[in-house]
């Protein structure tokens, strides 16, 4: 387990390039948690960019599922039963075979049992500081 502290949006943006780097060929799977605010956007839109500089990845709180260039994003924030396991993990396999794939709120909801991915936990500390956690799943 690594662990950074970020003290602004600069900093997670330069851990999220450090983290995805070093994790790139090793993981397709990217799952961020965190609390709203904490910074999993920010994160999530760093790697997006490392993947395709033309990704302009966005908060989707909104939406379950958004596709970039080589990456999708899915944000299970408000997900409840839009979603059923079957349809979820039939998803994910295909995405996982056209390329990255970041799920933030991953924790939030149980039914899915995630394999083989890098978990990205990133608590708020104080207004502007952050503790990224990085865990190997």
């Amino acid at each position: 387990m690594n662990k950074f502290i970020s003290k602004s949006e600069f900093e997670t943006k330069a851990i999220a390039k450090e983290i995805f780097s070093f994790y790139k060929d090793k993981y397709k799977l990217f799952v961020i948690n965190g609390n709203i605010s904490a910074g999993k956007t920010v994160f999530s839109q760093q790697i997006a960019k490392l993947i395709d500089k033309n990704n302009k990845l966005t908060s989707s709180s909104f939406t379950v599922k958004t596709n970039y260039n080589n990456l999708a994003h899915y944000d299970l924030y408000l997900l409840e039963d839009k979603i059923s396991t079957p349809e979820f993990y039939s998803l994910l396999n295909e995405d996982l075979e056209n390329g990255y794939v970041i799920i933030e709120w991953a924790n939030i909801i149980k039914k899915f049992k995630l394999k083989n991915y890098l978990e990205i936990n990133i608590d708020i500390k104080d207004e502007k500081t952050r503790l990224i956690t990085v865990k190997e799943k």
